[in-house]
C-alpha cells in the first residue's frame, strides 16, 4: 500500500497532474472519472515513489520489496485474465502491462534495486510454473470452471441480481 500511495503522490510531485486525461466511464452505472497519464510518467511516478525514500534504508528496503510484490501480482493476474478470457477492470487498462513496470524499475534503480537480476528472473519463472498449473487445471475441467461464480455474484461483470447456478 505504501507504494501505491507513494506512486499517486509521486504524479503529484512530478507535475505530472498538469500532464494528466480525464476520461469517463460507468461502473455499475454510475459515472466516473478516471485520470490516465502516459505510460512514461507511470513508470516515472513509479521509480520517484522509490526515489522519494531511499535515504531512510530502512524504509526504502521494505518499500521497494513490497512494490516488486505488488508488480509481480499484478503481472501474474494480469497472466490469468488473459489465459481464462476474463474481462479486464477498466482501470487496469490506465497503466503499463505490470512486468514492463517491473522492469524498468529495476533497471532504473539499478544498484539500489532491493533484487539482483537472478531473483526477478525466478520470481518470473515461479509466475510462469504457476499459470501453467492453472492452464492444465483449466484444460482438465469444466470449460467455465474460473468464471463459474457459484453463489457470488461478482458485482462488476453483472449490473443486476441473478438467479444463482442458473444465469451464470
Amino acid at each position: 500500500m505504501q507504494f501505491t500511495f507513494g506512486h499517486e503522490y509521486s504524479h503529484y510531485l512530478c507535475g505530472h497532474l498538469k500532464e494528466a486525461e480525464v476520461v469517463s466511464f460507468s461502473l455499475r452505472n454510475k459515472d466516473r472519472n478516471v485520470v490516465i497519464y502516459n505510460h512514461e510518467l507511470e513508470f516515472e511516478a513509479d521509480y520517484f515513489s522509490l526515489k522519494n525514500i531511499i535515504h531512510n534504508k530502512k524504509s526504502f528496503t521494505k518499500i521497494s520489496h513490497g512494490a516488486f510484490s505488488t508488480l509481480l501480482y499484478l503481472h501474474f493476474v494480469e497472466e490469468c485474465l488473459e489465459e481464462l478470457h476474463i474481462r479486464k477492470f477498466s482501470i487496469s487498462n490506465t497503466h503499463p502491462r505490470a512486468r514492463d513496470r517491473l522492469s524498468r524499475l529495476h533497471d532504473r534503480l539499478g544498484e539500489d534495486s532491493p533484487l539482483d537480476d537472478s531473483m526477478i528472473e525466478h520470481m518470473l519463472n515461479v509466475s510462469e510454473q504457476l499459470m501453467e498449473i492453472i492452464k492444465v487445471t483449466k484444460k482438465d475441467q469444466r470449460e467455465d470452471l474460473f468464471t463459474f461464480h457459484g453463489s457470488v455474484s461478482m458485482s462488476n461483470y453483472v449490473n443486476r441480481r441473478i438467479v444463482d447456478r442458473v444465469e451464470n
